[in-house]
Order: C-alpha cells, then structure tokens, then sequence
C-alpha cells in the first residue's frame, strides 16, 4: 500500500475541519467512488461523505486537501483579487 503524505494545505485542512484519521483513510484508500480531475489529480469520496483530493506518484499519495462534503473547500476558491491583498 502506498505512504500517504499531507501537503502543509492539507495538514491544516484536515485539522481545521476535524477529520479523524480513520475518516482520511478510508476516502483515499477504500474510496466509494473516484473521480479523476484534471491531469493526475484525483478525487477520492467516501461512504462516510469525506472527500479527498490526491495526486497519485510512484511511490505516494499526496493529499492536497479534504473535506466533508457539502463544505466549500477552500482549494478551490481563487485568492485573484481578494481583498486586502
């Protein structure tokens, strides 16, 4: 079974939303459903209603973010012309 490595994005998103650790593993590694994004970027969903976002290498899985569903994710939204920037 491939390391599964956070992303400084993801650490904080998964602390921040209160994702447990068996919630994390179970959308990347027993996904309900996967959709593949653009490139090699994956979306993995869980039975449980968690979603992860991944990008698959060699030897790793790089969370890039996760969420439950039904939240905004903050990965998706641009920060082009936010204010007070």
């Amino acid at each position: 079974m491939a390391e599964l490595v956070k992303t400084r994005h993801a650490r904080l998103a998964v602390e921040r939303r209160g994702i447990g650790r068996t919630e994390l593993r179970a959308a990347v590694f027993y996904p309900d459903t996967v959709e593949k994004g653009k490139g090699y970027k994956m979306e993995k969903r869980s039975a449980a209603g968690v979603v992860a976002i991944i990008y698959p290498t060699r030897r790793k899985l790089l969370l890039i973010t996760a969420y439950r569903e039904g939240e905004k994710d903050c990965a998706e939204r641009s920060t082009k012309g936010a204010p007070g920037g």
